[in-house]
């Protein structure tokens, strides 16, 4: 008799102990991401648990409390909520629940549970896909700056007094307004890992997921700031980051924002021009798409392991770019095509041309020397681009 393939039903008894499928999950959670985002879901899911302990009294949760219900109250909750500062709040005028983001927020980690559960087996049916989660709130996103503005920062930096702040400052924005990486990569990059001759240095991946080691590529000019930063950097340093303000005082993300605010500050920019590191970030992926770069090579100088994480996040289209497209239409080229006679005789050279017995009615429509236009773009498009013909 042929075994069946089907996998079991659900076997878990609906009273077992949810905190510690919990911290199973978590243990799953951390070794597949970043640290920074298991402390986020493991102090999510510790308000969770003490949500269900004051509220609802449970203090010992069983599977068969991650139900719909039970969501959908704790989704109320967290609406209906004040910020934590409820006084700080109430000074500046902002007693109101918190955002519908926030919100979103506190459902990640059990939105990763319930799939987890229903991964493993312990769940039929994962109750967060139909919980009354709000939806993301867009209102509140702040701007992109341009590139005029991260200039300015730039060169105001320059004008630092101080010579030693001057050049750690200097190298710290070229390399995060030109190489794509993030702030944290940047600050903690190692002394051996920076290989100036070369233009790139070796980071981790986000959050030290794995220990395997990235490239970051930068331009020449990120090449000698850095070269101007080093006589300043400390000779006998108790640790091995290429950045730091002294012996044993590194630089942290943290450091790279204030002084991009500082020097934007002096400028009379505000954060309406949207002046934060992250930000250089996009503009690095921007200005190598307008440039050509493929999205596979751009999502390699961004640090994403997907190129579709480079199309979701940071693919922005510009009014520039849309007005530039309006003329190109199918008659155009299909007009190009028919009237260069270089373009006719490049691409039908290698089309075979049909024999005199053959069926005439069978040619396409606007077929020169057998061949039809559509076939004369395709072979256009695989010319090289030196060779493709140019509009007059």
């Amino acid at each position: 008799m042929k075994r069946s393939s089907a996998k079991p039903s659900t076997v878990t008894p609906p009273d077992c102990s949810l905190r510690l499928l919990a911290d199973r999950y978590l243990a799953d959670f951390k070794y597949n991401n970043a640290e920074t985002s298991y402390m986020t879901y493991r102090s999510w899911m510790r308000r969770f648990f003490k949500w269900l302990t004051d509220a609802k009294h449970i203090s010992e949760p069983s599977l068969g409390d991650f139900n719909l219900d039970i969501l959908d109250e704790y989704i109320e909750y967290h609406k209906n909520r004040l910020p934590q500062r409820r006084s700080v709040c109430r000074k500046l005028g902002m007693d109101k629940p918190i955002a519908a983001n926030t919100v979103r927020a506190a459902m990640y980690c059990l939105q990763g549970l319930g799939r987890w559960l229903v991964d493993k087996r312990y769940i039929a049916f994962d109750p967060t896909e139909a919980a009354s989660i709000p939806k993301k709130d867009n209102s509140g996103v702040r701007p992109i700056t341009t590139d005029d503005v991260m200039l300015a920062v730039l060169e105001q930096a320059k004008r630092c007094t101080d010579a030693k702040k001057r050049a750690l400052d200097v190298a710290l924005l070229s390399l995060t307004l030109n190489c794509g990486a993030r702030v944290a990569e940047i600050a903690k990059v190692e002394y051996d890992d920076m290989l100036v001759a070369e233009g790139r240095f070796r980071s981790a991946a986000k959050g030290h997921k794995t220990e395997k080691k990235i490239d970051y590529y930068f331009p020449d000019e990120c090449s000698q700031a850095i070269q101007e930063y080093i006589p300043y950097r400390p000779a006998k340093c108790r640790h091995g980051n290429l950045f730091c303000r002294g012996p044993k005082q590194t630089v942290s993300d943290d450091y790279i924002r204030r002084i991009m605010n500082e020097y934007a500050a002096q400028l009379g920019l505000g954060d309406d021009k949207g002046i934060r590191p992250h930000a250089a970030k996009h503009l690095v992926a921007c200005r190598l798409l307008t440039e050509g770069v493929d999205i596979s090579t751009v999502a390699s100088r961004l640090g994403h392991s997907k190129p579709t994480t480079t199309i979701d996040y940071y693919l922005h289209v510009s009014k520039a770019t849309v007005e530039a497209s309006r003329n190109i239409s199918l008659k155009a080229v299909q007009v190009q095509v028919a009237t260069d006679p270089q373009t006719v005789r490049m691409a039908s050279a290698s089309i075979t041309r049909p024999s005199a017995g053959a069926n005439s009615a069978s040619q396409p429509k606007h077929a020169v020397g057998g061949t039809s236009s559509k076939q004369l773009f395709h072979r256009m498009q695989r010319m090289p681009p030196s060779a493709r013909p140019r509009a007059a």
